[in-house]
Formats: C-alpha cells, structure tokens, sequence
C-alpha cells in the first residue's frame, strides 16, 4: 500500500449535507436584533451628532442591508460547501476583517493627532473602538473540528455578522469626523 504524503487528506464532507439548516438563519436574524437595538441607543445617546443629519441613518442602513443580503443569499443556497471551500471563504473575510481594522485604526490615530483646538466628536471615539472591536472579533481563532464542513460554515456566518458590524462602524466614525 502507498501513501501519499504530500497529498492534503479530503474531510470527507458533502457540499449538499444538509439542506435549509434553520440555525444558520437564526444567526443572520440575531445579528439583525442587536443592530436595531444599538441604533435605537445611538439615537438616544448621540440624538444631536447622528440623527441632526438624515445622513447618519446610512451606517443603520448598511449594517442591516449587508446582514440582510447575506441572509437571503443563505436561503437561496442554503447548503454547506466543501470543507476547503469553507476554509477559503472564512480566509477572504479574515482578510477583509484586517483591512478594516488597519483602516479604522489609521483614521482613530490620525483623529487622535489632531491639535487639542480641533475637537472630535465623541461619536467619532465610540464608533472607531467599535469598528476595531467588530473586526477584531472577525479576526479571533477559534478552533472547529476538521471532519464537518457544518462547523465552519457557523465560523464564517459568525465572522460575517462581526465583520458587517465593522463595516457600518467604521462608516459612522467617518461621518461623524467629516460630517459634523
């Protein structure tokens, strides 16, 4: 018998496993919640910085539109890919997740090193730490068994929801430096 070692080992995982699983859905739907929930609070907390410009409702918008189209892509689809496929897919979000978090902190740098007479709003603080925060998380190792593409396929709806937190975040801290 001969063994191939430079030959990578397949998990043996079908790309049609499951179809419709339900609890992949219910993450894209929990992502929505706390969204909603924090821009409820942002509009009590920041009421003059980001509800005085109809613009400040973009980065609300973005974070459930990006969360949204990944959900309803999920339904259209809704089977697991192959297991290295799922590990190239949760790669490209980790390297998205990076970019951002090397774009929001440059702009919270460059903020911060502005003369003491130029003040930032507080708004622009808040949301560059939870732009780093957001794609930081996106950026966490976490181990997942290798055998089941299920496991990975929960990664990457994790790291997206996290991802487009950062995103809309990272929108919002510019807007509150440019805009305002």
């Amino acid at each position: 018998m001969h063994i191939s070692v430079n030959k990578p080992i397949q998990p043996k995982t079908s790309a049609h496993e499951v179809s419709k699983p339900c609890i992949f859905t219910v993450y894209f739907l929990i992502g929505i919640i706390p969204w909603v929930i924090f821009w409820f609070f942002a509009k009590t907390r920041f009421s003059i910085l980001l509800f005085y410009n109809n613009l400040f409702y973009i980065p609300a918008i973005v974070g459930i539109v990006i969360i949204a189209a990944n959900l309803i892509t999920w339904l259209y689809c809704s089977t697991y890919e192959d297991y290295l496929t799922e590990v190239k897919t949760i790669g490209f979000v980790e390297r998205n997740a990076s970019r951002v978090v090397l774009a929001a902190s440059v702009v919270f740098l460059a903020g911060q090193a502005l003369p003491k007479e130029i003040e930032l709003p507080h708004a622009f603080t808040y949301y560059s730490v939870f732009a780093l925060m957001s794609s930081v998380l996106a950026l966490v190792l976490i181990w997942m068994p290798s055998k089941k593409a299920h496991w990975l396929t929960m990664l990457r709806h994790i790291k997206t929801i996290s991802f487009s937190y950062a995103i809309s975040f990272f929108i919002a801290a510019l807007m509150s430096w440019l805009l305002v």
